[in-house]
């Protein structure tokens, strides 16, 4: 009763030690019928997924049954150190008597013989399956077969494997699945841990900025924009965190609640600076008179000052506000609020800089 084995090469490195061990042991108990050879593959260089190579040589990988196209060249590929992987696999077939599995082996696609502690190892791999079950090879206690005996044998068992052609696969598939998830939550963690502490990062140095600022009451369109950024990241975070399944979010809940608890600092900080928030005028105005007199600006020195910037704005299109703001600055600093004055110099540094 021939078998297809669900192992496809593409999965190798995804088994797990118990998880081979359990199809392993549906092939036996319900594939692998007594009197029948299967082809077969052992690997004695497969690192089980958890395991490491010590480990991993106590369970050498022993593939039953057909397998797919994807394991035709196996034996010509190089492994991760360069050899031909043929020297850490044994192929041919194998012939169920009883509770014995008689390896007959084909030297031509691997080695010539299973290595003693390879053959130890797969004797007490079977064991652990069933303790009655055994390997050997040619030359071993085989005897004759009953043909006739095996075709009953084969309709006895073939309603009880009606419901389970397809176990083998389930069992991998599930397994497989059950790795997925792991590596999807994870994910998610990761995910979400990266979000909440770039957003703690930004909304602890915006709150500081912004609300430094608000104290000296000047507020700029930099302090909007950093509040801007703010309560778009904290959105998207919160985005992240609502999509996450609720077994990743329990392990966020504490910063979950941090962040919120910041998120309505940030909302009075933003109602405060668009509240305090100062013209360009205003803050080179208030600048100027802070270092003359100590005083604030009065409405009529901000008015002189705002016509100063508009001008020097309209005359220097082509030059950064940034940079023109700078030179104001200076400017203003020397001569005063003088509109003639200011706008001369401010075109003589802008000239210098051009030439």
């Amino acid at each position: 009763m021939a078998f297809k084995n669900p192992v496809k090469l593409a999965s190798l490195p995804k088994i797990k030690g118990g998880q081979f061990l359990k199809i392993t042991a549906t092939i036996l108990s319900k594939k692998f019928l007594n009197g029948n050879s299967v082809p077969f593959i052992i690997l004695t260089n497969h690192v089980y997924l958890g395991f490491d190579e010590n480990k991993s040589k106590k369970l050498p990988f022993f593939l039953l049954g057909e397998r797919h196209s994807c394991w035709k060249d196996y034996h010509k590929k190089k492994t991760d150190s360069g050899e031909p992987q043929k020297n850490y696999m044994i192929s041919g077939t194998c012939r169920r008597n009883g509770d014995e599995f008689v390896l007959d082996v084909d030297g031509s696609k691997g080695l010539k013989k299973v290595p003693r502690k390879t053959f130890e190892f797969l004797n007490a791999l079977l064991k652990k399956i069933n303790k009655k079950y055994s390997i050997s090879t040619t030359g071993g206690s085989a005897g004759a077969i009953d043909e006739d005996l095996q075709k009953t044998k084969v309709e006895e068992i073939k309603q009880e494997t009606k419901d389970s052609d397809t176990e083998v696969t389930r069992d991998l598939k599930h397994s497989q699945e059950a790795t997925a998830y792991k590596e999807e939550k994870q994910g998610e963690a990761k995910k979400l841990s990266k979000a909440i502490k770039d957003l703690s990062k930004l909304m602890g140095t915006s709150l500081k900025i912004v609300a430094k600022n608000i104290k000296k009451g000047a507020t700029s369109g930099k302090d909007i924009k950093l509040v801007k950024e703010a309560n778009k990241a904290f959105s998207e975070a919160m985005s992240v965190f609502d999509e996450t399944s609720e077994q990743v979010k329990k392990k966020f809940d504490s910063a979950h609640k941090k962040l919120t608890k910041q998120k309505e600092e940030l909302y009075k900080l933003s109602l405060a600076a668009q509240k305090r928030k100062k013209s360009v005028a205003e803050r080179l105005a208030e600048n100027y008179s802070q270092k003359k007199t100590g005083k604030p600006a009065d409405e009529s020195l901000i008015k002189d000052v705002n016509n100063i910037v508009k001008k020097v704005f309209a005359q220097n299109k082509k030059v950064k506000q940034a940079d023109l703001l700078r030179m104001l600055s200076f400017v203003l600093g020397k001569v005063g609020p003088n509109e003639e004055t200011v706008i001369k110099y401010v075109t003589q540094i802008v000239q210098k800089q051009a030439a």
